[in-house]
């Protein structure tokens, strides 16, 4: 496997003994997935950098102001003691931020540095708002990409269905500069003789387009939740 790799932001073990303080943490940008309507549960991730690995993800909230179509993020930073590197951290976390009934554009704002951080796109749903997707997305428990020695890259669903009759009806990939958001689509045949119970399946899918060097995945599933991971490519 070369080529591309997950990037996780890993932390040293802490100890609440070391604990210093916590601090607001400024924010640098929001990767922000496209599609997401009204009746969809919205997660969107944000970046930063820590001064060193002396820091750690504190509490984070978010507000959204639907008629002034604005969502203000915070997020806190623990600051522990005795770390000997002197290198910025960055790190990356995803905030949920639920329905958000009124469609529109809203600007997402880090309510520490004040800075804009990017746009959110909420549509109108294409069925009832009252529905919780306008398709049905696979039961995930993993998403990730693997790139092959031929060059091929290839991206990896896995996961649980609950019944022996499930199918993936089309897996859509859609590309874009600082994410790409994969639509895991699924159906159930009207078969007799379905089967309750825990089904495992691994989906494989072949990514014809380039991708970024940095990125964030997203990856939906069903009961509205989603799949978020940072994805940084080797060269």
């Amino acid at each position: 496997m070369r080529g591309v790799f997950l990037f996780f932001f890993l932390t040293s073990v802490l100890y609440a003994s070391d604990f210093v303080q916590e601090i607001e943490q400024p924010l640098e940008k929001a990767l922000i997935p496209i599609g997401f309507d009204n009746n969809d549960s919205v997660q969107i991730m944000v970046t930063g950098r820590f001064k060193s690995p002396c820091y750690q993800i504190g509490t984070f909230y978010s507000t959204v102001d639907r008629k002034k179509k604005v969502v203000e993020v915070q997020l806190s930073a623990y600051e522990y003691k005795g770390c000997s590197l002197d290198v910025e951290v960055p790190f990356y976390q995803v905030i949920p931020l639920g329905l958000i009934r009124e469609a529109g554009d809203y600007t997402v704002k880090d309510m520490t540095g004040k800075n804009a951080l990017g746009v959110l796109k909420i549509a109108p749903a294409e069925v009832s708002p009252e529905t919780t997707d306008d398709f049905t997305y696979a039961p995930l428990l993993d998403a990730f990409i693997l790139e092959r020695k031929s060059g091929k890259k290839v991206l990896i669903l896995t996961g649980v269905f609950s019944d022996s009759c499930l199918r993936f009806q089309k897996v859509e990939v859609k590309y874009y500069p600082e994410v790409v958001v994969v639509l895991p689509k699924i159906y159930r045949p009207k078969n007799a003789g379905c089967e309750k119970g825990e089904f495992p399946f691994r989906r494989e899918e072949v990514l014809n387009a380039d991708l970024p060097a940095k990125f964030l995945l997203h990856v939906r599933s069903w009961g509205g939740q989603a799949i978020n991971k940072t994805v940084v490519r080797t060269r």
